[in-house]
């Protein structure tokens, strides 16, 4: 075990300050990735955790609820806000789980994007969302698209390994499977309020059947998500 942590240490201040350098090419990292997973295996796990890693920044840019200290993505909760945050009770948000209401109601921190509340005011009124900025529900396919692209190399990133790197592949596996089933979940989540923001303005029922369908969907994957193992095991 302490040889393993050394080893992460040491691969963390060798290529931690390249992290933070953007102009640092995609292929210095395959490079890197072959090195720790095999030649065959490196550019597909390099591209699993690119894709997986536009979940989170993409996500909390659409549902940055209140101030950065309300939200954590990792698990639909902040607590700022709420009774479980204040000195005093906040009758209006008695929980840190932040339910379909506030994704309904949701802020966004990016000026390419539009929340639920004035995208329904466009539709609404026969308007256009503006060109160049991404709807809900559009918003939602990126992200579960990435998602989808994450777990593709991830797979085939896993089917390459070479002998001998199986058990460090395993971990770097189960740890993309926490941001590619929270991009699901998301995906679900934003779907599901665009279409009951969409039934308050028109009560037709197909917009009151399908949030439903799509909260289930989203139950599972969390679900799912929580009996995924830790990372560290």
């Amino acid at each position: 075990m302490e040889v393993r942590v050394r080893e992460e240490l040491d691969a963390i201040r060798r290529l931690g300050p390249h992290g933070l350098r953007p102009e640092t090419v995609d292929d210095y990292w395959i490079a890197r990735f072959a090195e720790r997973f095999g030649p065959a295996a490196g550019k597909d796990a390099f591209l699993a955790l690119k894709y997986a890693s536009k979940i989170i920044p993409t996500v909390t840019s659409f549902h940055w609820n209140y101030m950065n200290g309300d939200w954590y993505p990792e698990g639909n909760v902040g607590g700022w806000n709420t009774s479980d945050g204040m000195k005093k009770p906040n009758f209006r948000e008695d929980g840190i789980f932040h339910d379909i209401r506030e994704w309904i109601f949701n802020n966004v921190i990016d000026d390419s994007l539009i929340n639920i509340p004035d995208c329904m005011a466009l539709l609404v009124r026969d308007d256009r969302v503006r060109q160049g900025t991404a709807s809900p529900g559009l918003v939602a396919s990126a992200i579960s698209n990435v998602a989808d692209e994450s777990e593709r190399y991830a797979h085939s990133a896993a089917a390459k390994i070479e002998e001998g790197k199986q058990r460090v592949g395993s971990a770097r596996n189960s740890i993309l499977r926490h941001p590619t089933a929270l991009g699901h979940y998301y995906a679900c989540k934003i779907w599901a309020a665009h279409d009951l923001m969409a039934y308050l303005f028109t009560t037709t029922d197909a917009q009151r059947s399908e949030p439903v369908i799509l909260l289930e969907k989203a139950a599972i994957t969390g679900s799912v998500l929580l009996k995924s193992p830790s990372p560290t095991t």
